[in-house]
């Protein structure tokens, strides 16, 4: 159980280097790649991180309600 919680802890990790371009170049569809996968397993972060791409536009097309799904 302790290993699925990390293999969850890096891959959000990984997203987030991809969301902010921190040691890789930034790339949202990426990111939000990552987010998905660990979103799928329940992770908060990754939902919420989700919710901020939805509404912002990046890696995806614009939806707020969308948005308002993974803030929920």
């Amino acid at each position: 159980m302790a290993a699925r919680q990390v293999n969850v802890n890096a891959q959000f990790a990984q997203g987030v280097m991809y969301q902010n371009g921190d040691g890789v170049q930034q790339d949202y569809v990426k990111a939000k790649d990552f987010f998905i996968q660990v979103a799928k397993q329940g992770n908060a972060s990754a939902q919420c991180s989700l919710g901020l791409l939805y509404k912002n536009g990046n890696g995806v097309k614009q939806d707020y309600f969308e948005a308002i799904k993974y803030f929920r």
